[in-house]
């Protein structure tokens, strides 16, 4: 290993932390969450600045994270693959089972016991008889329930005017796995096309991801789809994806800024505008963050961020299994937490923190006295899960 892939692989370890922390920020709720940034400029009111701030951070700067995600995911399935051949694809797809489909079926199953007991506490203050109970927990228990029982998006519309809402399991965050093993599935054909047609293959991917044409279908999306193809590109072509983003990093940042005010401006997809440049601001926004770890790596800053990253996939599977329910509870103490503007946005800004602290020390407390089960849910990553002696 070379002086560059250390530092590359330092780069792409430090990244995963942050971007854990963006998918926590994405899911932070106020009462003002849904609510469009449209104010009236002559008399800006503190409600613009706390609604402004949610759509800025969740619906805007923090959704860089997903797209980040998937790219660092399709550059390390193909890291170092030179023929990819069955036994290649057999070994990769027997690891990924481990790390990814297990944990992916064990967040869901808690997700589901939590939904059931909170449906049985309902049924219980209401008294219902014990068939509607039964009824209750019948109707929990599908296949939909781990693949596609959440729909959300249904105001996103395609360049064909086609609707593309998106889709998940029981324990929403789960969806990025499910799209992800999908795309999985699918590495031989893409490590061909990528290999045989090169920039060509992946223009085409650009182009459905930034049109939105491409077949609705649950768990097999063009956000994964081509945000992966992008890292696997740079793998397959032997090229250092650190460096190549380089090459782009001053165009990145003189772009970045007003297309982010475009985007807080226009309500991120809520619009037709913000729709239509979404797209465009999210490949750019990938290109930014690389570029802004790589120049903290680089100098020697912020190297603690690559020791978080052993807490980034519990984080991801708690924070809104119990991270977020804990958070709530002890916002309410917090004067005008659901009425002021300043309240609300306190919460809005605290709330991920405790969120994330929640999960860090949960995730201390299950290294030190449940280290199998650390280990089943963080998809057997025994290094981060080895019990303290």
């Amino acid at each position: 290993m070379t002086d560059q892939d250390t530092l590359t692989s330092k780069i792409i370890s430090a990244l995963r932390f942050p971007l854990a922390v963006m998918v926590v920020v994405i899911h932070s709720w106020s009462p003002l969450r849904l609510m469009p940034f449209n104010p009236d400029w002559d008399s800006f009111t503190g409600m613009d600045f706390a609604i402004g701030l949610q759509v800025l951070l969740s619906n805007v700067v923090a959704k860089v994270a997903v797209p980040a995600f998937y790219v660092i995911s399709g550059y390390l399935f193909f890291l170092h693959v030179k023929a990819f051949n069955r036994n290649t694809y057999i070994t990769k797809i027997s690891k990924r089972a481990r790390t990814i489909l297990f944990p992916y079926i064990l967040w869901n199953l808690l997700g589901l016991l939590r939904s059931i007991t909170l449906d049985l506490k309902d049924v219980a203050i209401n008294a219902a008889p014990l068939s509607e109970i039964l009824a209750t927990i019948k109707e929990r228990i599908s296949l939909s329930t781990f693949w596609n029982c959440n729909t959300w998006g249904l105001e996103n519309v395609n360049w064909l005017g086609q609707i593309t809402p998106g889709s998940g399991p029981i324990l929403i965050p789960m969806w990025f796995l499910r799209d992800l093993m999908v795309v999985i599935l699918f590495t031989p054909i893409i490590f061909y096309v990528l290999k045989r047609f090169k920039l060509t293959a992946l223009s085409i991917l650009a182009l459905n991801y930034i049109t939105g044409i491409w077949p609705i279908i649950p768990g097999f999306s063009i956000n994964a789809t081509f945000f992966f193809s992008l890292g696997a590109y740079f793998s397959i072509h032997g090229k250092d994806i650190v460096i190549e983003f380089q090459k782009y990093r001053i165009l990145v940042y003189i772009l970045y800024i007003p297309l982010t005010i475009a985007e807080l401006l226009f309500n991120s997809t809520s619009s037709w505008w913000g729709n239509r440049i979404y797209p465009f601001y999210m490949i750019l926004s990938v290109v930014v963050v690389f570029n802004i770890i790589a120049a903290f790596i680089t100098k020697g800053k912020g190297i603690w961020i690559i020791e978080m990253q052993k807490y980034t996939f519990f984080i991801y599977g708690a924070h809104s299994l119990f991270g977020f329910t804990i958070a709530n509870f002890l916002l309410q103490v917090i004067p005008g937490h659901s009425t002021h503007w300043i309240g609300i946005s306190v919460c809005y800004l605290l709330a991920p923190v405790i969120a994330i602290l929640t999960c860090i020390y949960t995730q201390r407390l299950l290294r030190k006295w449940c280290p199998q089960l650390l280990a089943s849910l963080i998809g057997g990553r025994r290094h981060i899960a080895k019990r303290i002696k």
